[in-house]
């Protein structure tokens, strides 16, 4: 009989072991699953704002074609405030929101300026406001490829 306290010992040990392992992986699975879900979120509002964004600079470079300069002005207000950022305050590195920040505010100048002065395609100040805010956009899809790439 004295070989069921050794024989117990080691299955209450080996019941221990296994559920501080269990824990442990179940802590770490949720870890892993939360950081697959945030990416798959950046992933979301990234996209969001990239499409928001090039709509919003494909009406910008068309702009030029609405006669009226008040109906020019509200639908340009409407197609800003169209810009879907607000998820990424929440997901976002500080480096990415800059970035966004950046993207955006060149392309409010970058309407300002159509909207307000009337360029026509091809002329060198609306080139040069597209190239401005390409380079802004790059820099932010950049960012994004990198926070969605990364592991968390």
């Amino acid at each position: 009989m004295d070989f069921w306290i050794p024989l117990l010992g080691g299955a209450l040990g080996a019941a221990i072991i296994n559920g501080v392992f269990a824990y442990f992986r179940s802590k770490h699975d949720k870890l892993t699953e939360h950081g697959r879900w945030l990416r798959d979120q950046q992933a979301t509002a990234y996209a969001a704002l990239i499409d928001s964004t090039r709509e919003a600079s494909q009406w910008v470079l068309s702009a030029y074609k609405i006669e009226s300069e008040q109906e020019r002005h509200e639908q340009g207000l409407a197609v800003l405030a169209s810009l879907k950022s607000g998820h990424l305050v929440m997901l976002a590195p500080d480096a990415t929101l800059k970035a966004a920040d950046d993207m955006i505010n060149n392309l409010y100048e970058f309407a300002q300026e159509v909207t307000l002065n009337g360029y026509t395609t091809g002329s060198p100040q609306l080139v040069a406001l597209h190239e401005a805010f390409g380079a802004k956009q790059m820099v932010f899809n950049g960012r994004c490829r990198a926070d969605v790439r990364s592991p968390k």
